[in-house]
Protein backbone atom coordinates (compact mmCIF):
# COMPACT_ATOMS: atom_id res chain seq x y z
CA UNK A 1 0.00 0.00 0.00
CA UNK A 2 1.38 3.62 -0.75
CA UNK A 3 2.35 5.46 2.18
CA UNK A 4 0.05 8.39 1.72
CA UNK A 5 -3.02 6.02 1.70
CA UNK A 6 -1.89 4.04 4.84
CA UNK A 7 -1.75 7.41 6.80
CA UNK A 8 -5.49 8.17 5.49
CA UNK A 9 -6.54 4.82 7.07
CA UNK A 10 -7.67 3.41 3.89
CA UNK A 11 -6.91 0.26 3.92
CA UNK A 12 -8.45 -0.43 7.36
CA UNK A 13 -11.78 0.74 5.99
CA UNK A 14 -11.50 -1.04 2.99
CA UNK A 15 -11.11 -4.03 5.69
CA UNK A 16 -13.39 -3.12 7.79
CA UNK A 17 -16.41 -2.81 4.58
CA UNK A 18 -14.92 -6.31 3.42
CA UNK A 19 -15.72 -8.02 6.94
CA UNK A 20 -19.17 -7.00 7.61
CA UNK A 21 -20.50 -9.40 4.24
CA UNK A 22 -19.17 -12.18 2.95
CA UNK A 23 -20.77 -13.75 -0.45
CA UNK A 24 -19.79 -16.60 -2.56
CA UNK A 25 -20.62 -19.17 -5.16
CA UNK A 26 -21.17 -22.46 -3.56
CA UNK A 27 -21.86 -26.05 -5.79
CA UNK A 28 -25.03 -27.64 -5.13
CA UNK A 29 -23.88 -30.11 -3.25
CA UNK A 30 -21.75 -27.71 -0.67
CA UNK A 31 -24.91 -25.31 -0.10
CA UNK A 32 -26.33 -27.58 2.83
CA UNK A 33 -22.38 -27.13 4.37
CA UNK A 34 -22.52 -23.55 4.00
CA UNK A 35 -25.99 -23.10 5.49
CA UNK A 36 -25.20 -25.06 8.83
CA UNK A 37 -22.18 -22.44 9.02
CA UNK A 38 -24.45 -19.35 9.17
CA UNK A 39 -25.02 -18.54 5.28
CA UNK A 40 -28.41 -17.71 3.75
CA UNK A 41 -28.84 -18.75 0.35
CA UNK A 42 -29.73 -15.38 -1.89
CA UNK A 43 -30.51 -17.40 -5.52
CA UNK A 44 -29.76 -19.75 -8.00
CA UNK A 45 -27.02 -19.22 -10.63
CA UNK A 46 -24.29 -19.99 -12.93
CA UNK A 47 -20.32 -20.02 -11.97
CA UNK A 48 -17.80 -20.38 -14.57
CA UNK A 49 -14.76 -21.54 -13.78
CA UNK A 50 -10.58 -20.82 -14.46
CA UNK A 51 -11.32 -23.67 -17.47
CA UNK A 52 -14.40 -21.50 -19.11
CA UNK A 53 -16.76 -24.56 -17.96
CA UNK A 54 -19.99 -23.05 -16.48
CA UNK A 55 -21.73 -25.18 -13.23
CA UNK A 56 -24.89 -24.35 -11.48
CA UNK A 57 -24.49 -22.89 -7.98
CA UNK A 58 -26.12 -20.95 -5.15
CA UNK A 59 -25.09 -17.59 -4.27
CA UNK A 60 -24.72 -17.38 -1.00
CA UNK A 61 -24.33 -14.45 1.90
CA UNK A 62 -23.11 -14.27 5.51
CA UNK A 63 -23.59 -10.82 7.30
CA UNK A 64 -21.15 -10.64 10.20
Amino acid sequence: MHNAAAQKEIGRALVEALEDILELHSSLTAAKFYSRNGYASLKRGNHTMRNGMQMDCVIMRKEL
